[in-house]
């Protein structure tokens, strides 16, 4: 194959390039929090890090909160490590289709507490039944079958999973519904009746997977649900249809908004696959994405790119981005050598890929960014895949540097760590001598099929699990330059398992639960239920009767919660008991606050047998109410943030009343100084609104109902900066309460936009009537610029909200901001500070003597300065394409690129050949074919160049010319 140029020259010669060139086309949280120790969706959180947090982080764009695992699991090592942590349980599933084994679990169970209060284990298995079991016993409350399990023995020789495949990924719990959402292999309607074996299993091609939402109630389907998957076309490559007997499912699912994400591989990197993300509606079940990683033009036949990541989630960065790891594959678009490609430019075959893929607001996804490591063909080549560990994204509150502010980390196959940088992942043979231009890579003794370890606290660790090896301790800093490093610090005793032994599942039928306390000395009968007992009153004694499951000492008593119990005619410690003797002592529940009331007894305890706790509680409930009435605020502090001018400010406070009889306010006082007064006289407004100071008060009640609250609304409208406040103080007959209220007022912030000039060597101010330049970018190279917003308010200001913001984030187009979360909507910047942005210009790789162009992007703020409004700050780059050979008086060539065409068709149209060497490059040919007179050059297979002055008969296919110019690799020959 030939590229061509043609002469732009007065005689309009034409001097045509041939070679062949490899050309790629170019893509240009998640639910409300429910129990405390919940476990929905693999590795706590969609940052998949592995780390307890408890804070949330809410997604502005999809509204969603993402949950985060709470930090009182309790997992101290000093606690795991004691007699009191060990095993619960031990449940038997009893699954066994057509007597083919035990049940075998490799989604991770999940767990979640349900509108009952109580917390359950929710688990999927291999056969495809599900169970939900209690969290605490291990006792199977409900149990259900999918559909018949599909038979390894139709996999010719692949026995990873063994002896069926049919739930293999983890999914994820909606908290706010508590549906769960995965898929399951099985095989197509025709042989669910199981009348088959695996010595005559129903074959490859009748394999099927769907998509489930179940109720974790009682584990029935949800409405719209189960969704075939088999026959969806690939949006991003209509050559491609799903197989479910060709996929595997591995990755755990994700969950954003109303759309719930699964990845798919392969089975050995056996049969047609290709990898895929599959996308639903999570209500009505609809398919919104269908991408195949193998995409674009790459033909049916091409297999490769699973996504699996040795069962790893999906990660999402609460800000429109998802980010996984895949494996090898055969589409071979990038060469070993000469064809470095930069991360904004990927290629329609994300092979040995990190991946950041933008969630746009249908659901579909585009690929924004990607890193290939540099010896990606010899990888693929070895089957050592990338993606065998997720791609975890690491706590910014703890790793992040300067220059590297977002970090993500994924392990290989090869046993190389790789560190990234979230805002540039790093592309391919970009960095020096052709090598990764990633944060830090670090090459492990083995392969890795888990994902990393990680703890935020003590200045940040990274964990590695090597198979067979020790696993490793990176300790996190910032070097003098901002950069990120992770240093090797310290290695476990004990040798990791082989590739099974590093998982979450088990293969021989049973779920094993771990925990603390792990077997009681003492049963107790806990809990005590003292049912109502009215506030000011006390209840009946109730005797605790302790029996003995062993031979015990109790050294002492300890008491937890609040003080409505009181207990009494303790024996006095120490006390032994004998195996089956008993002790009684008396408690009462005297409430001093109406609800539902709890507290703790420890009887702590010597024990002369091991795996005994060193602890029991006994657990004392009851519900207090209120004959009387009784008054109650909340909150009991209401705060304002207000401008100067600008709209006031309203919220609002419960007056309630929790007796059970009418409730009546005597009188209401208000003060400016304190909650003890002085006492000021409020202004009764005609409307009979209350003014006290700054603040309005509407509603204020004179009697409340029993049971029943009314909403007090508060106006704060100030006049004047500064700190204002005022203490209403409620008389009733139900008790006398203080709500507090405060307002602070500041003056109106002032929004300062800038962007760094083209060169980096100051900032410039934004202009309606200019656009931000990137000024000129070569073709093949990214330039990088920040756009900045400065509050230059005064030191009375308030700060600077951005209320809307439309990055130009994962749009078509050479420029693009590097994520969807700095100056982000929500974003609030203080008086005399700023936040900053990055954007790029990526200009894609092309032929030589292509005009030049022009590209544009906008991005939509309003920063809440109300002198400004809503703008649209404008960006534009010129994409500068190399101009070689004899140049125009512009500076343009006088020989311009014509296209990529087939020779001997028959014979040849460019007969002469001046030279073939390995100097060839575009410049020279096109100079030595203009100096001999030809009207066309092109070049062939690297070294050749050829003049002639006919253009050949057949143009093809510019993926077909991809050749590296043998003097001059970043040029295509």
């Amino acid at each position: 194959m030939m590229r061509f140029f043609r002469s732009e020259n007065f005689a309009q010669r034409a001097l045509q390039t041939l070679f062949s060139c490899l050309f790629f086309a170019i893509n240009v949280s998640t639910e409300p929090l429910s129990g405390n120790t919940d476990t929905i969706t693999w590795g706590g959180d969609n940052s998949r890090s592995g780390y307890q947090r408890q804070a949330p982080v809410f997604d502005n764009k999809f509204n969603i909160s993402i949950l985060t695992v709470y930090s009182n699991h309790n997992l101290d090592p000093t606690v795991v490590s004691s007699a009191d942590f060990g095993q619960i349980f031990k449940a038997l599933l009893p699954g066994n289709f057509n007597g083919i084994g035990p049940e075998q679990i490799f989604s991770q169970p999940l767990v979640y507490t349900g509108s009952d209060g109580a917390q359950y284990v929710y688990v999927a298995t291999t056969q495809n039944n599900v169970y939900k079991l209690d969290a605490k016993t291990g006792a199977i409350v409900k149990s259900r079958n999918l559909h018949v399990p599909f038979l390894t023995a139709d996999l010719d020789g692949c026995v990873d999973i063994n002896p069926t495949v049919g739930v293999i990924a983890t999914g994820v719990i909606d908290a706010e519904t508590g549906i769960w959402y995965f898929n399951a292999k099985t095989y197509s309607e025709s042989f669910q009746d199981g009348k088959f074996s695996p010595t005559n299993p129903p074959g490859r091609l009748n394999g099927r997977y769907y998509q489930h939402a179940i109720h974790t109630e009682d584990l029935s389907e949800a409405e719209n649900f189960p969704v075939l998957i088999d026959g969806t076309v690939f949006r991003n490559n209509p050559n491609r249809m799903f197989i479910g007997g060709n996929q595997l499912s591995r990755p755990a699912a994700l969950h954003v908004g109303d759309y719930i994400y699964t990845g798919f591989g392969s089975h050995c990197v056996k049969f047609n696959f290709t990898g895929a993300i599959i996308g639903f509606h999570k209500t009505t079940g609809a398919i919104i994405e269908a991408f195949a990683t193998e995409g674009g033009l790459e033909p049916d036949t091409v297999k490769g790119g699973s996504v699996w990541m040795s069962g790893g989630g999906l990660a999402y960065d609460g800000k429109e981005s998802m980010y996984f790891g895949t494996g090898n594959g055969y589409a071979s678009q990038l060469k070993p050598n000469g064809n470095a490609i930069q991360g904004r430019s990927p290629p329609t075959a994300l092979e040995e890929a990190a991946v950041n893929a933008k969630i746009n607001d249908d659901g579909t996804i585009t690929i924004v960014d990607f890193f290939m490591p540099w010896e990606k063909t010899q990888l693929d080549g070895a089957d050592k895949d990338l993606g065998t560990s997720p791609l975890e994204l690491l706590q910014t509150d703890t790793f992040s540097c300067p220059n590297h502010k977002r970090i993500g980390v994924i392990t290989a196959k090869s046993g190389k760590t790789y560190w990234l940088n979230l805002n540039n992942l790093g592309g391919y043979q970009m960095g020096a001598n052709s090598l990764d231009a990633v944060i830090q890579v670090y090459q492990n003794e083995n392969s890795v099929y888990s994902g990393a370890g990680v703890m935020p606290l003590g200045g940040g660790y990274v964990y590695i699990n090597v198979i067979q090896y020790p696993t490793h301790a990176f300790k996190f800093s910032c070097d003098p330059f901002g950069n990120a490093v992770f240093t090797r610090i310290a290695d476990t005793a004990e040798k990791n398992a082989y590739i099974l032994g590093v998982g979450h599942g088990t293969t021989k039928g049973y779920l094993y639960g771990f925990g603390s306390p792990v077997n009681l000395p003492l049963n107790c009968s806990s809990p005590y239920q003292f049912g109502a007992v009215a506030v000011g009153t006390i209840s009946k004694p109730m005797a605790i009767i302790c029996k003995a499951n062993i031979a015990t000492t109790i050294t002492g008593w300890t008491f937890s919660g609040n003080d409505n119990f009181d207990v009494s005619n303790f024996p006095m410690t120490p006390f032994s008991l004998a195996i089956g003797q008993s002790l009684t002592f008396e408690a009462v529940f005297q409430p001093k606050a109406v609800g539902p009331l709890s507290s703790d007894v420890l009887a702590n305890t010597t024990n002369g047998i091991m795996g005994y706790s060193a602890s029991t509680p006994i657990s004392l409930k009851g519900t207090a109410n209120s004959i009387a009435p009784l008054l109650a605020i909340s909150p009991n502090t209401v705060s304002f943030n207000a401008i100067i001018g600008q709209d006031s400010q309203s919220g609002s406070a419960f007056f309630d009343n929790r007796g059970d009889t009418l409730l009546t306010i005597t009188n209401v006082s208000y003060s400016l100084i304190s909650e003890r007064g002085p006492w000021i006289t409020p202004e009764i407004k005609s409307e009979g609104t209350v003014q006290v100071g700054m603040f309005k008060f509407t509603n204020i009640p004179s009697t409340i109902q029993n049971q029943t609250f009314e909403t007090v609304g508060i106006i704060y409208a100030p006049k004047e900066v500064g700190n204002h406040a005022v203490y209403v103080k409620v008389f009733s007959d139900g008790g006398n309460l203080v709500l507090d209220v405060f307002g602070m007022a500041n003056t109106p912030p002032i929004a300062l936009i800038e962007f760094e000039k083209s060169d980096g060597s100051r900032w410039l101010p934004f202009s309606n009537s200019a656009a931000f330049t990137f000024g000129g970018v070569f073709e093949g190279q990214t330039k990088y610029l920040n756009l900045r917003v400065t509050n230059n308010g005064s030191t009375t200001a308030g700060p600077l909200s951005i209320t809307v913001s439309k990055p130009p984030y994962g749009v078509p187009g050479i420029i693009n901001a590097v994520n969807g979360v700095d100056l982000a909507k929500g974003s609030s910047i203080k008086a005399g500070q700023s936040q900053t942005a990055t954007l790029y210009c990526a200009v894609p790789k092309s032929q030589v003597n292509l005009p030049s162009y022009n590209g544009t992007a906008t991005w939509t703020m309003n920063t809440g300065d109300q002198t400004m409004g809503k703008q649209v700050i404008n960006f534009i780059c010129n994409a500068v394409v190399e101009q070689v050979g004899p140049l125009l008086s512009n500076g343009t060539a006088q020989y311009e690129y014509v296209g990529c065409f087939k020779e001997n068709n028959p014979g040849r149209q460019l007969a002469t050949s001046p030279y073939g060497d390995a100097s060839n490059n575009n410049g020279r040919c096109i100079n030595t074919c203009s100096s001999l007179g030809y009207e066309f050059a092109a070049t062939q297979y690297s070294s050749e160049c050829w003049c002639g002055n006919a253009i050949p008969i057949q143009k093809d296919n510019e993926n077909d010319c991809n050749y590296p110019c043998s003097g001059n690799v970043n040029q295509t020959c």
